[in-house]
């Protein structure tokens, strides 16, 4: 497995400076057509410090496609913000064909964010001429420095989700969208998230059956409270498995179902 980074057509958006901002594919060299796109958002490599990347869902998922000889890309974390207008703006500026996808963006349209991430995701929303969106304000939060600042949100009109499923529809014969995990709001954790957050996480998991109902797509969704993460977001070592556990599942499930499109 080729583990860099590569240097695709630019994306709109700030990029990301994260370690886990890197490409894997099964390739020697980056192809023209794969089999599977798994695109993800920091939720996909970031871990604890327990956790090597070996034992993360993604990796663990590429090692069963490269045993089932299934060829794939991965494009992790590309942006600060990767969202699905991150998705659709890779998917329009590059020209490599893929049959299936596996993602996990969505979590980051939704979650309350400061002035400057927000106008990152608008930034990023006016390459796809879908500019128009309403926007959410909540309640001041504190920050680390002690600081208080106001937090909002984007939430995607019916146009917004209209093109995305028409170019979900077009790139791909399946699509795999995996839904954020509910945790509970009294759960500790050392950076403490604005109550927002956890309605946010229920605002997140309707987009994505917005966009899925509309194309067919399958959701991979989780039993409420199943994954602990380890601040909120991130999963911890145990969470990497049973996200694994479950996608394998529903991979195989594809297979069965549309031996003729994988």
């Amino acid at each position: 497995m080729i583990k860099k980074a590569y240097c695709f057509e630019p994306l709109i958006g700030e990029d990301s400076t994260s370690q886990n901002n890197l490409t894997l594919h099964s390739s020697s060299q980056v192809l023209k057509e794969y089999d599977w796109l798994i695109f993800t958002d920091s939720r996909g490599l970031e871990r604890d410090d327990k956790t090597k990347i070996e034992n993360t869902w993604i990796y663990k998922t590429c090692e069963y496609l490269k045993k089932n000889k299934h060829s794939f890309l991965v494009i992790s974390r590309p942006k600060n913000l990767t969202t699905f207008s991150t998705l659709i703006n890779f998917l329009e500026l590059n020209e490599i064909s893929f049959k299936g996808l596996i993602t996990n963006v969505g979590f980051v349209d939704c979650t309350p964010k400061k002035r400057t991430a927000v106008n990152d995701i608008k930034l990023q929303l006016n390459n796809l001429q879908i500019s128009e969106q309403e926007e959410k304000v909540f309640s001041s939060y504190e920050l680390n420095n002690g600081n208080k600042e106001q937090l909002y949100s984007i939430s995607l009109d019916k146009k917004a989700i209209t093109h995305i499923q028409k170019v979900l529809k077009k790139h791909f014969s399946t699509q795999l969208l995996i839904k954020t995990p509910i945790i509970p709001k009294d759960k500790e954790f050392q950076r403490k998230r604005p109550n927002e957050f956890y309605e946010q996480i229920e605002e997140t998991n309707s987009l994505i059956d917005n966009i899925a109902n509309g194309i067919g797509a399958i959701t991979v969704d989780f039993p409420r409270h199943i994954l602990e993460t380890f601040d909120g977001v991130h999963f911890t070592d145990k969470d990497h498995d049973l996200v694994y556990a479950l996608l394998k599942k529903m991979i195989i499930e594809q297979l069965k179902n549309k031996k003729k499109y994988l």
